[in-house]
């Protein structure tokens, strides 16, 4: 194989990763639609992250809620705390998530 098409597979490959990378992540408008849609506070969501291990949550809307919509950080209670929040409404029990890091949202089915 020739330098040339060495390097010639090698920019292919480059902008197939480039072109990949927009899909891997969501932005607050592709998470503000899905939440919109009936998702926000009422249904358990499977959350799947780039770097860390997927969690099933509840994203939740606080005072500050546009305002960290605007920056693509999210408030959630993980599965753990859901049924403490759902009778408290204490918002110390959720962390906020970096919307950028987030590649999957899918609504969870309960049974």
């Amino acid at each position: 194989m020739s330098c040339l098409t060495t390097l010639k597979l090698l920019r292919l490959n480059a902008a197939k990763q480039l072109y990949l990378h927009k899909f891997l992540r969501m932005t607050n408008d592709q998470i503000g639609k899905f939440l919109e849609a009936g998702h926000l506070t009422k249904h358990n969501v499977k959350i799947d992250f780039k770097t860390r291990q997927s969690i099933v949550g509840l994203f939740i809307k606080t005072n500050d809620y546009d305002e960290l919509k605007s920056k693509n950080f999210w408030r959630i209670v993980s599965e753990t705390h859901i049924d403490n929040w759902k009778t408290s409404h204490d918002n110390n029990l959720a962390k906020i998530f970096n919307g950028a890091e987030i590649t999957r949202l899918t609504p969870v089915v309960v049974k």
